[in-house]
């Protein structure tokens, strides 16, 4: 892997991303969004064709690593509290402002971490790439149309519909990044990247049943990143580097199954399960897209996803019994619920943390066939969900 596949994977849909917020014109953000599922699509099947590789900081930057991963999502928290200033939330508030200090003292006190890592390319991070560059270029496709006739009907400014897409289009680069990324903090930063593209999409009609779920969906997203960020600072502390393929072959697993414990943690608020289920539920009034991006494409993929990188240091410990139990009940729990909703939407949201609660339990097990089984069952969930939500769109009763 290379500069060149970064830039296809990230950087070009990032631009055209930023070209879709500035343009309005309807004609031209076709144009740009077939060209964008093209590159999505195309960096994919390049992608397909390397084999494991990894990407390292350049020699100069090596010891910026670090510096720069924390400016980055500060920077990004900043832009979090300005879209949140309107709401004078002391939770959403409290929660910047832990984050902010928890990164702050990481840049201080993190002289010597090991930062050889920054992209990795594996079987494991080029299955999910397929999944999410093929279910998010096909949901980019489907929005033009959509977020026309959605705000025709609900009487939207259509100006605001270029901000919307822009979000979307957003989402699938940024998570990109999130599963190349081979250092907690730079995972982090594209983790937090989503939450602002998320709350964009959730809050776009500016009801204020869409403005209170985007707040929820906000607030527990960033609860999920001060755990993250709680178990990135544990493993600093014992294992001396912020790298995850080094910390898969740290020689003392059970020292830092703590911090593990909270990594863990953050990986079942991304996912929605028992009892952080409250932030994808708060979801359900958000238009199509938004909820393909949310549960097919992004942060549920990422949580299974990082569940399933961290597995091997969960091999024969209690914590691998904690999770498989509470990834069992969401599954049961939430596939009960599933058939007690009348709304579609919360159908389909209960059945995605069903699914999900399955794929964390899978990958809790830490063995091979487990493992096998958690990622198909994620690739399988994505692309039928990313069908179901697009072909029952014009028959949501929650409209």
């Amino acid at each position: 892997m290379n500069g060149y596949l970064i830039g296809l994977l990230i950087g070009l849909p990032v631009v055209l991303a930023g070209f879709l917020l500035l343009n309005r014109n309807r004609a031209l953000q076709k144009a740009v969004v077939i060209l964008m599922a093209a590159v999505l699509l195309s960096s994919a099947g390049l992608a397909l064709s390397m084999r494991t590789a990894i990407v390292s900081m350049p020699a100069g930057l090596a010891d910026l690593g670090l510096p720069l991963s924390v400016v980055a999502n500060l920077a990004v928290l900043a832009g979090l509290a300005y879209l949140s200033r309107a709401w004078k939330n002391r939770w959403i508030g409290g929660l910047l402002s832990i984050q902010a200090g928890m990164l702050i003292w990481l840049a201080v006190s993190g002289r010597g971490v090991s930062q050889s890592g920054f992209f990795v390319l594996d079987h494991l991070a080029l299955l999910m790439l397929l999944l999410v560059n093929g279910t998010g270029a096909l949901a980019l496709l489907f929005s033009l149309k959509y977020m026309e006739r959605h705000e025709q009907r609900r009487g939207i400014d259509g100006k605001r519909s270029a901000l919307f897409i822009a979000a979307a289009a957003f989402m699938t680069p940024a998570m990109s990044g999130l599963l190349l990324a081979d250092h907690l903090l730079w995972l982090l930063f594209f983790w937090q990247s989503l939450i602002v593209a998320g709350f964009i999409l959730i809050s776009h009609d500016r009801t204020a049943m869409a403005l209170k779920n985007s707040r929820s969906f906000v607030g527990w997203q960033l609860f999920g990143g001060a755990v993250f960020l709680a178990g990135a600072i544990g493993v600093h502390s014992l294992a001396r580097t912020l790298t995850i393929s080094e910390l898969l072959v740290f020689n003392d697993a059970n020292l830092i199954l703590l911090p593990v414990a909270f990594l863990v943690t953050a990986c079942l608020v991304m996912t929605a399960q028992f009892p952080f289920q409250a932030g994808l539920l708060h979801c359900a009034a958000a238009p199509t897209p938004a909820a393909v991006m949310l549960q097919a494409v992004t942060l549920v993929n990422a949580g299974i996803y990082l569940m399933i990188r961290i597995s091997p240091l969960l091999m024969n410990t209690w914590l691998a019994k904690v999770v498989a139990v509470i990834g069992m009940f969401s599954f049961a729990a939430a596939a009960l619920l599933a058939l007690m909703q009348h709304d579609s939407k919360r159908v389909f949201i209960f059945s995605t943390i069903s699914c999900a609660g399955l794929a964390i339990a899978l990958a809790s097990l830490a063995n091979l066939q487990a493992i096998y089984a958690a990622i198909l069952l994620t690739s399988r969930h994505g692309a039928t969900k990313t069908l179901l939500l697009l072909a029952t769109s014009g028959n949501d009763s929650s409209r």
